[in-house]
């Protein structure tokens, strides 16, 4: 893994910052505070998204003061593909997580993982050959961690570096086989409690064997009885056809028997209904002779009437309507003679006033000349005789009152009598009319019945004619039979249900003792294989105890070879230092010249030890995987070193001198230890966050 290229957003000291490397040895330097470490982290970050402190603290270590969210983008090489991951912080109450909305790798600008933390890991572990773990162990030499193998006690050293070249996994897997060998154990013996039968599945195949046979002649008796069955069933069949036809002969019988029996009672109607009708018509006929009598009578008393109205003088050829008429001349005639009579009696009053005011006066009203008693006498005897003329006409018109009073009184007598008759006449005429036709339809609804009656008659005759043929002792004959064989069916059923009873208490027998038997086989063959696994579980915990040696051996051997190579390179030509490692601890025994004791090196020289011993090992690690050691990330190599012994430039030389490693990234803020370096990387924190400067 080779990186390119690291984005910074809000990221602790860094409010926008983008930090390029290089290929070879170069230094990350600023003073204190100024961001150097931020990069190393964010680095990790990126790579696997796991807090550097545990996850009960988070990334509060991470995120700027007073940002609520941030984000990290790091490109990086490993062989011929280039590779982007871009993770976020987002800031929820106290805490400070991952953004998994923003999370995603890309390779050579294609995604092939996003928002799923354990894919991206997975694809990060792929691509550069170690886990988070290993990482941090040997391509991450954190600050003031250069010399910490050395420093170790045996045991913990041995323990610290058989986790890092999975030696421990040995130790991990003999013990957790031994969990295996338990669970077999308990499994064998729990198998052997539960199931009593193992030792007796001879037994148990013997019983299986005797039940076999006992279900074949069961089923043997079945079939017996469902061959006599189905040949009684077959005899029924056929009494059900006899007896089928009969039934039918039967319904045939009852048919004709319903049907004759309906002919009868339409017959009993029509003859019930033709003799009321023919009452009915009686009566009518009755009837009508009845209304024609009064008919009779009533049109001579009539004609009688107009005979009177003749005599009276009126004109009877035009009708009742001219009578009424006539009987309305009376009033007009007597209006005008009361008229008249009136008139006579003001002229009488009139003369009488006259006459006794002309007896009574001297003179003349209109002259006033003395009224001379021949002129009085005169006037008077004219007035007396007006005065009789007019009581005469008066005597005259009352005999006419009278008279017409008596004509009106006779007339309208005999209208009365004739409207009434007319009236009479018609009612009459309106009930002979509806009587009529209520005799009529009588007589065509007797003709209709009379029809119908001849028709059922025949139709009577022809039912006797076709009378079915049945005889009901045969049918109880063909009934008994039947019944028998039903009989004779339902013991061989009860036999049948019986022997099927027996034949499943046979397999339900059966299928215990097969389950039992299969149960007991497959827990002898589970037995048998968890004993088999038993024994290959304790072959395979002495496989694990033997190998871890031979392996550590074969490790310490090999971490020997690297570790003096990369102390060869480091020295530049100096005196070689001799390395041996102890097989049980990995404790270093070193010889320089004569063999000195690691005790007596110089402090510059446990430097380059240390650091020889931490990338011999790191080059064992990636060596295993199949991978180069391309890259080495150090924190402050030279925190415990002092410049007077010249500790710190031995070992900027040292680190200068390795050869194999593509990439060298040292955060240091020794000027001395950055000289040494390729390449120079200036972080300064100013106001703004923060900035990043190219140096060298």
């Amino acid at each position: 893994m080779i990186c390119k290229r690291l984005l910074l957003k809000k990221i602790r000291s860094f409010v926008d910052g983008e930090v390029g490397f290089f290929d070879g040895f170069q230094c990350i330097v600023g003073g204190v505070g100024a961001g150097k470490t931020t990069i190393l982290l964010a680095i990790d970050f990126a790579l696997f998204g796991r807090p550097l402190f545990g996850p009960t603290r988070g990334f509060g270590y991470l995120l700027r003061s007073g940002a609520n969210s941030g984000s990290v983008e790091l490109e990086f090489e490993h062989g011929n593909k280039t590779y982007k991951i871009v993770r976020g912080l987002q800031r929820r109450g106290r805490s400070v997580v991952e953004d998994v909305d923003a999370l995603a790798l890309y390779e050579n600008d294609r995604s092939i993982a996003r928002m799923k933390k354990s894919a991206v890991e997975e694809e990060i572990t792929n691509a550069i050959g170690v886990d988070y773990g290993l990482f941090r162990e040997i391509l991450w030499v954190q600050q003031e961690r250069l010399k910490e193998i050395l420093d170790l006690t045996p045991s913990r050293r041995r323990d610290r570096v058989d986790g890092i070249l999975g030696l421990s996994d040995f130790e991990i897997a003999w013990e957790r086989m031994r969990e295996y060998e338990k669970h077999y154990e308990k499994q064998i013996s729990r198998i052997k409690e539960e199931d009593p039968y193992i030792p007796l599945i001879d037994q148990q195949r013997k019983l299986y064997d005797d039940l076999a046979k006992k279900l074949i002649d069961a089923e043997a008796d079945v079939r017996k009885l469902e061959a006599r069955r189905e040949g009684i069933e077959a005899d029924i069949k056929k009494l059900e056809g006899v007896l089928k036809e009969l039934t039918e002969l039967e319904e045939k019988l009852e048919r004709w028997e319903r049907d004759r029996y309906e002919v009868e009672v339409e017959i009993r109607s029509n003859e019930r209904d033709l003799g009321e009708l023919d009452k009915r018509i009686k009566s009518r006929e009755e009837e009508l002779i009845k209304y024609a009598k009064e008919v009779a009578e009533l049109e001579h008393e009539m004609e009688k009437s107009w005979r009177d109205l003749s005599k009276l003088g009126v004109d009877v050829d035009l009708g009742i309507k001219k009578v009424r008429d006539f009987l309305r001349s009376f009033e007009t005639k007597r209006n005008r003679v009361e008229a008249k009579k009136d008139f006579e009696k003001e002229l009488i009053k009139e003369l009488k006033d006259k006459l006794n005011d002309i007896g009574n006066r001297k003179r003349c009203p209109t002259c006033l000349q003395e009224i001379a008693p021949s002129y009085r006498k005169n006037i008077s005897t004219d007035l007396t005789g007006k005065i009789a003329a007019s009581e005469k006409k008066v005597q005259s018109y009352e005999g006419d009152l009278l008279e017409i009073s008596k004509m009106a009184e006779e007339v309208g007598s005999i209208y009365e009598a004739l409207k009434e008759g007319q009236e009479k006449h018609s009612t009459l005429e309106r009930q002979i009319a509806l009587l009529k036709g209520d005799l009529d339809r009588d007589k065509k609804t007797r003709l209709s019945i009379k029809t119908w009656l001849d028709r059922s008659r025949k139709k009577l005759v022809s039912l006797d004619a076709k009378k079915p043929e049945f005889d009901p002792k045969l049918v109880v004959k063909v009934r008994t039979e039947k019944e028998g064989l039903s009989n004779q069916v339902a013991t061989i059923e009860s036999k049948l249900e019986h022997v099927k009873v027996a034949k499943s208490g046979l397999v339900s027998e059966m299928d215990e003792v097969r389950a039992r038997l299969d149960r007991a086989e497959k827990d002898k063959q589970q037995v048998e294989r968890s004993e088999r696994i038993l024994d290959f579980v304790r072959e395979f915990r002495e496989l694990y105890r033997r190998v871890q040696p031979v392996l550590r051996k074969e490790y310490v051997q090999w971490l020997e070879g690297l570790i003096e190579g990369v102390l060869f390179d480091v020295r530049g030509g100096e005196e070689p230092i001799e390395v041996e490692l102890d097989e049980e601890s990995y404790t270093p025994i070193v010889s320089v010249g004569r063999g000195e004791p690691l005790i007596l090196l110089s402090g510059g020289e446990r430097t380059q030890l240390a650091l020889a011993y931490k990338v011999g090992l790191s080059q064992l690690v990636m060596d295993t995987r199949g991978r180069e050691l391309d890259v080495l990330i150090i924190d402050e190599p030279t925190a415990s070193l002092g410049r007077e012994d010249m500790s710190i430039m031995q070992l900027a030389g040292a680190i200068s001198r390795l050869r194999g490693i593509r990439q060298i990234i040292a955060v240091t803020h020794s000027d001395d230890f950055a000289d040494q370096a390729e390449h120079v990387i200036e972080i300064t924190k100013t106001y703004a966050g923060s900035q990043v400067r190219v140096v060298k």
